[in-house]
């Protein structure tokens, strides 16, 4: 693990659960090592909603990609030794995510970034099913980039839609916001707790 261990302190929040959960993937699987079909694994698990929307993008059954990397990882070669191996291709994959949200001007390394990076590898496991599916995976990748663009897009739409003036920002907070984002409980049905509070 000493291999990505810089680009472990780069993870989002979201960057680490995927890395999190396909160690557990490995380590669950007895394999030892980390290999892009754990990472692609842990996204399609962590991020399940956009996963299904960019299979979606390329006309394939979220179920059966699935399918056909559990039944490949059922035979796929173990690592023996100490500790849990980082192939190159892994290496790679991080390295074109910090590359990817360098890009992107941020300062971390999203799910997105590290799902985009695997099919930058055309010969890794995941890239080899789209292709029995007859999905190109440099197709795929541009695809998915653009539906993850567009996303970006929209969740920054919506920050600045949503964003206090300067001069407002220390002494208030948008609660347009934090309901949108579900950080305030509903309110109906509970007037008497609400009597109840403003007493």
């Amino acid at each position: 693990m000493m291999e990505i261990s810089f680009y472990r302190e780069k993870l989002s929040e979201s960057g680490h659960r995927m890395l999190n959960a396909s160690i557990e993937e490995s380590q669950r699987r007895h394999h030892y090592y980390l290999g892009l079909e754990h990472l692609f694994i842990a996204f399609a698990d962590q991020e399940k909603t956009m996963f299904q929307d960019l299979m979606a993008a390329i006309g394939l059954n979220v179920e059966a990609v699935l399918f056909s990397l559990a039944e490949h990882l059922n035979i796929s070669r173990q690592y023996l030794g100490v500790g849990l191996k980082v192939p190159p291709a892994t290496k790679q994959v991080f390295r074109v995510a910090w590359e990817t949200a360098q890009r992107n001007r941020r300062a971390q390394i999203d799910a997105s970034d590290l799902f985009l990076g695997i099919f930058h590898e055309v010969h890794s496991i995941p890239a080899r099913i789209l292709k029995n599916y007859g999905v190109d995976p440099s197709v795929a990748l541009s695809r998915f980039a653009a539906q993850l663009r567009t996303r970006e897009e929209k969740v920054e739409e919506f920050r600045k839609r949503y964003e206090l003036p300067a001069n407002l920002r220390t002494f208030a907070v948008n609660l347009n916001l934090l309901a949108r984002e579900g950080k305030i409980p509903p309110i109906i049905g509970r007037d008497a707790e609400i009597d109840r509070i403003l007493e």
